[in-house]
């Protein structure tokens, strides 16, 4: 059952971003507006928050000025201001989406960046798509992916967010996670710019996701490197460590920030040795999303441990630490994957991006103290 406590539903405002062809649906913005009206009413009871709309404007991604030399979310950020609203959510009709790892700055910064599920006419919204837009607004509070389990189907599943799981697939409504909405409720406070944080947000969150990790993920690292006692384990691995560097980061506390991104290293290590070891016959469900021989897995973890040297050069900026968070970039850059070598330059052209919004906002000060 969602959380039920005596605090006031916090109302979050929303500039909806549309791409000109949802824009050209009959009647998009009513459709969208009942829309939140619906997530407002699945989220407060679990969250304590809803959403109001308070802007709709027509914009296209791919022919904004950046979009050639920025990622997508990374051009969102830098060519769709706020303005008088909290968070900004962008949908697009056919196109990008996301990983997780790419899309922690959009929760941090307070934008989500959406590819909206069509019916198979292609002008008419699926009705998949509120579950869809619920998934990425819970990540703004800070829920993690849980694993899929076919007798309750939740809003965090990493599925949902591609129109797989929706209501009535199982004969019920998906709903949140309790674990999850214990995070929200916690974070549901949080600030939207990243000047509104500061330490003293920060005890809470460590602790709602120490709960988290006590009660439902019993996973340990043995003394040969795999991660055992995870069967059980409601929530991946890693998410709820990504989230705390996220946090712990905005909060001030860079030196914390960096520790968990070393935990979440340990973790894909880990995935990495034990998916070798059990191989297709294995606990598939650890395995499914990295691969199941050496190749594979390989190829994963070159992948995350990358995300990851992005990521560190990112907390290094909002400390003020610019030396070491270019050196951390350089280092990241010089060993991009394969994979991502045709996109080298827009990882190149997103930091610079960054970059000059810490020194701009800092005055050239450090942003927090700096590590020391």
């Amino acid at each position: 059952m969602p959380l039920h406590e005596p605090v006031p539903a916090r109302t979050v405002r929303v500039k909806i971003v549309a791409d000109s062809e949802i824009a050209a649906l009959p009647d998009w913005k009513n459709s969208i507006s009942a829309m939140f009206d619906s997530i407002s009413r699945c989220m407060r009871p679990w969250a304590h928050v809803g959403f109001a709309i308070d802007t709709f404007v027509t914009w296209d991604c791919a022919k904004a000025p950046s979009y050639d030399s920025l990622l997508p979310g990374d051009c969102l950020i830098r060519e769709v201001p706020k303005g008088e609203s909290d968070i900004v959510v962008y949908f697009d009709k056919w196109g990008y989406s996301p990983t997780f790892s790419e899309a922690m700055p959009l929760y941090e910064q307070g934008y989500a960046y959406i590819r909206l599920p069509m019916q198979s006419d292609g002008e008419t919204i699926d009705r998949r798509a509120r579950n869809t837009v619920i998934h990425w607004l819970g990540h703004l509070f800070g829920a993690v992916h849980c694993y899929y389990d076919s007798s309750r189907v939740t809003l965090m599943n990493p599925f949902v967010h591609e129109g797989i799981i929706v209501e009535g697939d199982t004969g019920r409504e998906a709903v949140f996670h309790r674990g999850n909405g214990m995070i929200m409720s916690v974070l549901s406070r949080r600030p939207f710019e990243e000047s509104g944080w500061d330490s003293t947000l920060w005890p809470p969150i460590r602790a709602v996701y120490g709960k988290i990790r006590d009660h439902y993920n019993r996973w340990r690292i043995d003394t040969s490197g795999e991660l055992v006692d995870y069967s059980s384990d409601a929530f991946h691995e890693s998410n709820p460590l990504l989230y705390l560097s996220s946090w712990a980061s905005l909060c001030g506390l860079p030196a914390v920030s960096l520790s968990y991104l070393d935990s979440v290293a340990a973790v894909y290590r880990a995935i990495k040795i034990t998916c070798i070891r059990e191989g297709i016959v294995g606990k598939t469900r650890l395995c499914r999303v990295c691969g199941y021989d050496a190749v594979d897995v390989t190829n994963w973890l070159d992948l995350k441990l990358f995300n990851l040297k992005i990521r560190r050069a990112m907390v290094y900026l909002r400390a003020g630490e610019l030396a070491k968070a270019d050196s951390c970039q350089t280092e990241a850059i010089d060993r991009i994957p394969s994979a991502l070598m045709s996109i080298r330059g827009k990882y190149e052209a997103g930091y610079r991006f960054y970059r000059s919004r810490c020194v701009r906002r800092a005055g050239n000060a450090p942003v927090f103290p700096a590590l020391r």
